[in-house]
């Protein structure tokens, strides 16, 4: 189950993919900042639509994982 901070972070990462198309979608950059500190590292060079999709990858791969994991423990 996805918690709290998760589904922030994909509502803004789905708002920023969605942006171009929908010009009523403002993106601040306090929401582009949470995205970045989520990757971390050195995100200098990537376009904001880049690092909103490594976020939903990431996301739905720990939870896939997740999911997985929960799966083998039930007994």
């Amino acid at each position: 189950m996805m918690d709290d901070a998760t589904i922030e972070r994909l509502r803004i990462a789905a708002k920023i993919l969605n942006s171009p198309y929908d010009h009523n979608e403002k993106v601040t950059e306090a929401e582009i900042a949470t995205l970045k500190s989520y990757l971390g590292g050195d995100l200098t060079n990537l376009a904001v639509e880049d690092i909103a999709a490594a976020v939903i990858r990431r996301e739905l791969k720990l939870e896939a994982k997740d999911e997985g994991s929960k799966r083998r423990h039930k007994t």
